[in-house]
């Protein structure tokens, strides 16, 4: 039990996991070992689909493989490029399989994936101490003939004091001028604000000249289906519960059946009296069973207009025919808005 618990301590710090595929056909394999299974994450397979797919998908820490899986060389390639080890049973591992073996095999492999874990961390107190006996190595370089410890700490002060003098008349130091910096960061960051002030308001560019005016016409209609709804029977409704079945409302537009593609709409717009637009719309959705949508811009002079629009879709028995008509003064440079929408 001792040797477990180290070997927990050991995961716990420095692993997150330590997953196991065991590949082999012959079901005995999987028996002999079954004691492991308590103490270890195994992940028994048993064909080359298995072992690749868990492979691509899992982590995995080690693999043990029988001869009998097929594309062996194919799964040894694949753990070699992830730096899994891999043991052939009946190579590497004897046969029949020997519990103790494979547990000895398990047990060395999570002690070296730890130990390289642990020392690929990062220690902060290795490093500043590191640091800090450089920096003294550096301040004093003892001479054989030095024995005081007096005098070797005078010797160091004034090599210190020799060296800063020597490089300050050989390297001169530009003083900061904080005033200069200051006026340098203004103008870098005031300048290109201007730019960006400037051409965000200009140049202004008119899509329309000034003196037309501008008709925008829009909508949204849900038409009908192509083919007519059909009020739901019991029997289709039989395998649904009762509170959920169509057939128990009292309301009629509630017990139908309605599926498929809705028509779609034709649009016709006359100003003064002459065709501009003539568009068919579609409904929306991949099944073609949502709202037709339509927005058109269409320019005109100022002045007075007689605006028409006529909607149609093409159901043979009672089919639409909704006309709009209205006068509009428009002056120039103004946009007058029709929204027909839950009109018709």
């Amino acid at each position: 039990m001792g040797i477990y618990a180290n070997l927990n301590n050991e995961i716990s710090k420095n692993l997150d996991s330590f997953n196991i595929i065991l590949a082999d056909k012959d079901v005995d394999t999987f028996k002999k070992i079954q004691k492991l299974n308590n103490k270890f994450n195994f992940i028994n397979l048993s064909s080359y689909f298995a072992v690749s797919f868990i492979l691509e998908y899992e982590k995995i820490d080690l693999i043990i493989i029988s001869r009998k899986i097929s594309n062996l060389s194919d799964i040894i390639k694949k753990a070699d490029k992830k730096k899994i080890n891999v043991y052939v049973l009946g190579k590497d591992i004897s046969l029949p399989v020997n519990e103790k073996e494979i547990e000895n095999i398990i047990l060395k492999e999570i002690e070296r994936k730890a130990s390289s874990k642990k020392n690929r961390r990062f220690d902060f107190k290795k490093c500043i101490s590191n640091l800090l006996n450089l920096d003294i190595n550096r301040k004093l370089i003892l001479r054989p003939g030095f024995k005081n410890q007096e005098k070797i700490k005078k010797h160091s002060k004034e090599a210190e004091k020799e060296n800063k003098s020597e490089y300050k008349k050989r390297v001169k130091i530009p003083k900061l001028n904080e005033k200069k910096i200051l006026k340098r960061m203004i103008a870098f960051s005031v300048i290109p604000l201007f730019f960006i002030l400037f051409f965000s308001g200009k140049p202004i560019y008119p899509f329309y000249s000034k003196d037309d005016s501008l008709i925008k016409f829009a909508f949204k209609y849900t038409s009908r289906y192509k083919v007519d709804c059909k009020e739901a029977t019991e029997k289709e409704t039989e395998t649904k519960l009762k509170h959920m079945r169509k057939t128990q409302s009292p309301f009629p537009v509630m017990r139908m059946n309605c599926t498929g593609e809705r028509l779609p709409v034709k649009v016709l717009i006359f100003l003064d009296e002459k065709n501009v637009l003539t568009k068919t719309y579609y409904p929306a959705g991949l099944k073609k069973d949502g709202p037709s949508f339509a927005y058109e811009e269409i320019i005109t002079i100022a002045g007075k207009h007689k605006f028409r629009v006529s909607i149609t879709d093409s159901k043979t028995d009672n089919p639409l025919n909704y006309i709009f008509n209205k006068e509009i003064d428009i002056k120039s440079g103004e946009v007058a808005v029709i929204d027909l929408t839950n009109r018709f």
